[in-house]
């Protein structure tokens, strides 16, 4: 309660607040050593006449989350082991991509730290996330094909990284992936094509169905460059934006 305090009264007066919080946050350390990168963006400015600006837009990306994290906090990506008890952490790591492969053999082989915040306002249509995902893609790629080079007891080991899916609500993943569904669409579903998409019937046409149109449009994603991602199993569903509020609102459920 008393941090909680704290942070209000840096808002208390009209100027000084941004200056006021980021002097609490260093003074509680709570900072975080993790480089920040830019990225040239559009955004859309209003005033003093509405018109599409570019801007270096501050991002954190994943090189920068994943070398941090395995310096210094490493059980957090290892699957709960410290880097220093390798035989562990690679036994693991051997389970699981022979457990993921029987899942998803078609894969070419941590969630949610933070990337980048947009306000709304700021969006110009499609082309400022268009230009995140963009160099979001382009670490992620180097990522896994590069890797990160860190200190073990085996000596220097790099690490790769495979991304397995793009996980958010309805609406960043039609953006994001490009998909042309939606419950507004004619196609409901990126994972099939029936009309019956209301139909949870053990004999349901969706349960069977093969191979059909693809669900995504003529413009290409720009994370469709990572490798595995360019297929529809990879947008994943998220139970917790897929059920429509409708007229009870949000604050029904929370």
């Amino acid at each position: 309660m008393d941090l909680l305090f704290k942070l209000s009264a840096a808002g208390r007066s009209s100027t000084n607040t941004c200056r006021n919080l980021h002097r609490l946050i260093h003074r509680e350390n709570m900072t975080v050593p993790v480089s920040i990168n830019f990225v040239t963006v559009p955004v859309r400015r209003r005033r003093p006449v509405l018109k599409k600006v570019d801007i270096a837009y501050p991002v954190i990306y994943p090189s920068s989350w994943m070398k941090f994290l395995l310096r210094e906090r490493s059980y957090l990506v290892l699957g709960g082991i410290h880097i220093k008890h390798t035989a562990r952490w690679q036994t693991m790591l051997s389970e699981f991509w022979a457990l993921h492969s029987g899942y998803d053999p078609l894969h070419s082989y941590c969630t949610r730290f933070l990337y980048t915040v947009v306000p709304a306002e700021l969006y110009w249509k499609d082309a400022t996330l268009d230009k995140l995902n963009g160099a979001f893609a382009a670490d992620l790629c180097d990522l896994y094909n590069n890797g990160l080079t860190v200190d073990s007891p085996l000596g220097p080991t790099t690490i790769y990284f495979c991304v397995v899916g793009v996980k958010g609500d309805w609406v960043y993943l039609r953006k994001a992936m490009t998909l042309k569904t939606g419950w507004q669409c004619q196609r409901k579903c990126h994972l099939c094509t029936s009309n019956e998409w209301f139909n949870l019937a053990m004999d349901a046409p969706w349960r069977s169905e093969g191979g059909g149109p693809t669900p995504f449009k003529v413009d290409r994603s720009p994370l469709f460059t990572v490798p595995g991602l360019g297929a529809p199993e990879r947008a994943l569903v998220d139970p917790a934006h897929t059920w429509h509020i409708g007229s009870l609102g949000g604050s029904k459920y929370s």
